[in-house]
């Protein structure tokens, strides 16, 4: 799982050229969901992108930092930036809506009570965080970063801090508190891995699915009757601030054990019903795939047209001439087909993908 282990919560810094690759809309930005693709948003203006893995493969590119180089800090200030006080941007059709901007004021946490160093930052966390809580970001402060695109960044482009997701306290009691697990591989199956590494990773994983409600509509959760009793409130349970995320009772699935003499053809039925209603949610999320990546071709061509009318309207009016008119039309046009040959990529892709589960089906 090389995207979840390295990407998930990564900070990238892209050259220009790659901006215009990857259509994505700002240099730096966040990785805050991996599935078929790698999806970033801007903080200083909520617009989202996708990278393909086709095209990530073929242009790889490394992190700033990973969701290990991140810092606590606490928020000490929050202001939350209105709709109509934003910079006009491109592409704000592509701007997530269940993120919300907002200037935020920080300090490390290590540092309270010693130092009265405030930093400012905007991000798209101002829906989850409030004064006093804790969030996790980088610090480029004090930060040794060697980043071949840091240098050619512009200074007042550079923030001091950038905030990458909210930090809900001690992992220990979100453990303790969890009634529910996943399927995984058995420990003798993975020797060769470093265990230490994939224990935190696999409860940095468990921690996204309580964060994340879409990225659990995609994974099998087992209800853990076992653990019922910790999950309560019973004396001596460790307890939870009320704005940690918890997954419903309603949410998980039924754990089918097997006694060791059971029929193995019950057992074989269950495995083939299970495999089927896998199959059967991942032709759903592809075909809604294919149904996005339509409406984002439209959209793109609706946008060239526009655009072009525009420059036509310019041109007529006097305003512009036709050689000023023709050059920029064409630098459009090349950043639209850039553009399409990626979703035309993804389109191919997903259509593969969609008929190959088919054929399992």
């Amino acid at each position: 799982m090389p995207f979840c282990t390295s990407l998930f919560w990564s900070l990238f810094l892209f050259s220009f050229l790659r901006v215009s690759l990857f259509c994505v809309c700002s240099p730096l930005t966040i990785c805050f969901r991996v599935s078929t693709g790698l999806h970033v948003i801007d903080p200083w203006t909520l617009q989202v992108a996708e990278i393909a893995s086709g095209v990530f493969w073929r242009h790889p590119f490394v992190s700033v930092c990973t969701s290990r180089d991140l810092v606590e800090f606490t928020i000490m200030e929050i202001e939350l930036i209105p709709t109509s006080s934003r910079s006009n941007t491109k592409g704000a059709s592509n701007t997530a809506q269940k993120f919300t901007l907002a200037d935020c004021w920080v300090v490390r946490t290590e540092e309270l009570g010693v130092s009265d160093r405030q930093y400012h930052c905007k991000t798209h966390l101002g829906h989850l965080l409030n004064v006093g809580d804790s969030a996790l970001g980088f610090d480029f402060t004090n930060a040794n970063v060697n980043h071949d695109n840091l240098d050619k960044m512009k200074v007042d482009k550079m923030p001091d801090v950038m905030l990458i997701k909210k930090h809900y306290g001690d992992k220990h009691k979100r453990h303790s508190r969890r009634n529910w697990q996943l399927k995984k591989l058995d420990p003798e199956k993975a020797d060769s891995m470093d265990t230490g590494s994939v224990d935190r990773d696999y409860t940095d994983f468990l921690e996204d699915i309580e964060e994340d409600a879409e990225m659990r509509q995609k994974v099998n959760i087992y209800h853990d009757p076992k653990r019922d009793a910790a999950a309560g409130t019973a004396p001596g349970v460790l307890e939870l601030p009320e704005d940690v995320p918890q997954i419903e009772l309603a949410e998980m699935l039924s754990d089918l054990n097997i006694d060791t003499g059971a029929d193995e053809a019950t057992a074989d039925v269950a495995a083939t019903a299970a495999m089927a209603a896998n199959i059967a949610t991942a032709v759903a999320t592809l075909q809604q795939r294919l149904v996005d990546l339509d409406a984002e071709l439209a959209r793109l061509n609706a946008a060239f047209a526009e655009q072009r009318a525009l420059l036509e309207h310019q041109v007529q009016q006097g305003a512009m001439t036709e050689e000023v008119a023709t050059q920029q039309l064409m630098l459009i046009q090349q950043q639209a087909e850039q553009q399409l040959q990626i979703l035309q990529l993804q389109h191919q892709e997903t259509v593969a993908a969609l008929q190959n589960l088919q054929s399992q089906a």
